[in-house]
């Protein structure tokens, strides 16, 4: 008989199954506990959205996190007649806040940045919780978001 290293031969459970278990307790231990510093009960903001968790043992899935930068509104007949290289107007400004969105709800708002010549956003709100990131004064700087 050959002994596998893949194959748990004991009903002992693996250390990533020990590592798993042991952040979903902490997760429910944070969330049922108030917060030393607040006295407040942790909530994520995102608690509340439906999103697919995965059974015990199985890959954690991607979340599609969308970035709303603006919006508008058009008639059908304009949006039938769009064409190429039209310009269509947002009602934001080019330094307004963008949103960041989970399954077409609001989690979070921020700065739109640059980051490694990539698309970033410096978060400035969470879920109705103000933080303490400024604006830029270049917003397409090349900056790591912190």
């Amino acid at each position: 008989m050959e002994n596998n290293p893949d194959k748990n031969t004991t009903d002992q459970p693996s250390d990533s199954e020990q590592m798993s278990d042991a952040l979903k307790q902490w997760l429910e231990v944070t969330r049922e506990q108030p917060s030393q510093a607040t006295g407040s009960v942790h909530q994520f903001p995102w608690d509340h959205i439906a999103i697919d968790r995965p059974e015990p043992n199985e890959p954690h899935p991607s979340v599609a996190v969308v970035i709303r930068i603006g919006s508008s509104s058009a008639s059908p007949t304009v949006l039938e007649n769009i064409e190429t290289n039209q310009i269509i107007g947002f009602e934001q400004q080019i330094d307004s806040p963008v949103e960041l969105m989970i399954n077409d709800e609001v989690i979070a708002s921020g700065l739109l940045s640059v980051q490694d010549g990539r698309y970033a956003v410096r978060i400035t709100e969470i879920d109705g919780e103000v933080g303490d990131a400024k604006p830029d004064s270049n917003h397409n700087s090349n900056t790591k978001a912190s």
